[in-house]
């Protein structure tokens, strides 16, 4: 299935009658097979089509619309919804008002209603992933998808595919780390049903959490990728082309390692003390409490533009950095690591780099 992509670009010049871009009138197209109250999921429009058959020059609007629907269109594509709400608002009263108004401007305005209706009720859902370790069987981790609505009607998820991105990263003992990533594409729930204002949950699937012989821990972040989606909210069908799910993070820990979780503290008085070996300090990496990865980096990263020698950068600190960071670096070289570091200084125009797995 292909979706609609929007938002789009409006080109206008100035005549008499504005002719509609082909890509513009698809959004028309949504009107027609989003609203269906229908069980399944409606086809999107092929390309050069609109919700009737084949579009071509004759599609026009009058010039006296042009303006309003150039603003229309500039705010749903900067995703300024609540302006988007306002100018879209006084298009439809306009159009009432006007005995002239053309026909191909109500499947228009009828196609950005529901993309601004699908990005409401979007907002109005929190996605997140769980990995949870199950009770007995193998030690792999179950992937959940949760869901919580602020809603006030009953919504059901419709996505067109569900893929799931996966990176999978170990430490050994003298800090070196190896990352890989999986794509997988996912069986879609029979039903993706979240009550008003509750929550509900559903198991995707699975993943490793094996720990190499050789390694201090193994870690894995999930990512889900949403394809096509859609929601459905009573008798109509929604794109929802802003749904997305936070990702979820586990480390599992060779079996000889504490548990406990290193405190913030003490990576810090450890990061640069001689006496702390390069296995020592790398087990304290690997325990570090992923949801404080944030944390961590920013203390090393302070340490790295403002502290460290070369060689404790390329010793301690930037294989610690690396494993924080998923795989991503600025480089190889000392003069790189605090480049990055002091680009990445709160409040400076760059950010620290994010995770870019293949198929984004």
């Amino acid at each position: 299935m292909r979706s609609v992509v929007l938002p789009v670009s409006l080109l206008l010049i100035p005549m008499r009658s504005v002719v509609l871009p082909v890509c513009l009138v698809l959004i028309a197209g949504l009107a027609a097979t989003g609203c269906a109250g229908t069980g399944g999921l409606a086809e999107d429009p092929p390309l050069g089509t609109g919700p009737s058959g084949p579009v071509g020059g004759a599609s026009t609007v009058p010039e006296r619309y042009a303006l309003a629907l150039e603003a229309l269109e500039e705010a749903v594509r900067g995703r300024e919804d609540q302006t988007a709400d306002a100018l879209l608002a006084r298009l439809e009263a306009r159009m009432e008002r006007d005995p002239e108004a053309p026909a191909a401007l109500s499947p228009l305005l009828a196609g950005y209603r529901l993309v601004l209706g699908g990005r409401e009720r979007a907002r109005a859902l929190g996605l997140s992933l769980d990995l949870v370790r199950p009770s007995s069987g193998p030690p792999d981790l179950e992937v959940w998808l949760c869901a919580r609505s602020e809603w006030a009607r009953p919504l059901e998820l419709l996505p067109g595919a569900l893929v799931l991105a996966q990176l999978h990263s170990e430490m050994d003992p003298r800090g070196r780390s190896g990352h890989r990533a999986e794509l997988e594409e996912l069986a879609v729930p029979a039903s993706l049903v979240i009550p008003p204002g509750g929550s509900a949950r559903w198991r995707l699937g699975k993943v490793s959490a094996r720990v190499p012989g050789a390694s201090l821990a193994a870690r894995v972040r999930v990512d889900l990728r949403v394809r096509a989606a859609r929601v459905r909210d009573g008798g109509k069908v929604y794109p929802a082309d802003a749904l997305a799910a936070s990702p979820a993070r586990h480390v599992e820990l060779a079996g000889f390692l504490p548990t406990s979780p290193t405190p913030l503290e003490e990576l810090a008085d450890a990061s640069l003390t001689p006496a702390v070996g390069i296995a020592a300090w790398s087990e304290r990496v690997v325990r570090l409490d992923p949801r404080r990865d944030q944390e961590a980096i920013e203390v090393l990263r302070e340490l790295v533009a403002t502290r460290a020698t070369d060689l404790e950068i390329l010793d301690r600190l930037a294989p610690a950095l690396r494993w924080l960071l998923e795989g991503e670096a600025p480089g190889a070289s000392p003069v790189e690591w605090r480049a990055w570091a002091r680009a990445s200084e709160p409040g400076a125009d760059d950010r620290p780099p994010t995770l870019d797995l293949p198929g984004a």
